[in-house]
């Protein structure tokens, strides 16, 4: 007579540790694709280094990783990229050819990158341009193109203070790379932390993607608000000029330019 084996099940009360536990590496695991930076374009371009500098393990490049807080290792990386990581250099140039068609590609002259511009369409009049060249929003843009190219990218970009050493008039080409790098298809996010009220103002039409946050100094906990949701009944009541449109079932509210603006200066925003 065959012996019955006995069946093991485990106790109920066990499967809620484990399912935390579960959840609680898969937490800290996604933790390692999330990068935070204060991109500097005196860093990007090479005229500063930090002082605790990391060098670059070729064996094992995690351009996420590399490039740095400031983007120090911004100049190195696309040195890298150019001469042992075809596929990625190919990603770069198929996203930057779509964002500035002028650009041809990138050139390394006695160790050091150039940037391949078409000054004429369709005449092969080019023009090499050093990393100092290069404004300081574009270059900010290019890094956050890299990651996106890279063969790992992060999930999740944190960017404190994104006006930082941006021209006012590159504040528009910066936002562009922005849209571009976390549009549709795209496997990235970026929260962006800023002060700037010339910055705010570009998301005039799109504040279901703006958070306004505060602390409060007597209990310290920190207050955040939607724009689009904090903005929508005094649109609907006329407090606010705006208008309002449904897309997917959700209300989403568009302001002028100059009524962010006045929400700014007024402190309505502050006291949202």
């Amino acid at each position: 007579m065959k012996s019955l084996k006995k069946s093991y099940c485990e106790p109920s009360w066990k499967r809620p540790i484990w399912i935390a536990k579960q959840q609680g590496e898969d937490f800290f695991q996604s933790l390692t694709q999330v990068y935070s930076y204060n991109l500097h374009p005196h860093f990007l371009n090479g005229l500063l280094k930090p002082l605790n500098e990391k060098e670059i393990d070729y064996a094992n490049v995690n351009i996420a990783r590399d490039l740095g807080q400031e983007g120090a290792n911004f100049q190195a990386l696309l040195k890298y990229i150019v001469e042992q990581d075809q596929e990625t250099y190919k990603r770069l140039l198929e996203f930057l050819t779509l964002v500035v068609p002028a650009f041809q590609g990138l050139v390394i002259k006695d160790e050091q990158v150039f940037w391949q511009l078409e000054i004429t369409k369709n005449t092969g009049n080019f023009q090499y341009l050093p990393p100092t060249a290069i404004s300081d929003g574009f270059t900010k843009g290019c890094a956050l193109v890299l990651l996106c190219a890279s063969k790992n990218p992060p999930a999740l970009i944190m960017i404190d203070e994104v006006e930082n050493s941006i021209s006012l008039e590159n504040v528009r080409e910066l936002l562009s790379w922005l849209h571009h790098a976390s549009g549709k298809g795209q496997k990235m996010q970026f929260i962006l932390t800023t002060h700037s009220l010339n910055f705010l103002r570009r998301f005039s039409d799109d504040l279901e993607a703006v958070y306004n946050v505060s602390l409060v100094s007597r209990n310290y906990n920190s207050l955040i608000t939607n724009l689009n949701e904090a903005l929508l009944t005094d649109v609907k009541m006329d407090r606010v000029n705006g208008d309002i449109r449904k897309q997917d079932g959700k209300e989403l509210v568009k302001i002028p330019h100059y009524q962010m603006t006045d929400l700014f200066y007024s402190g309505v925003l502050l006291n949202l």
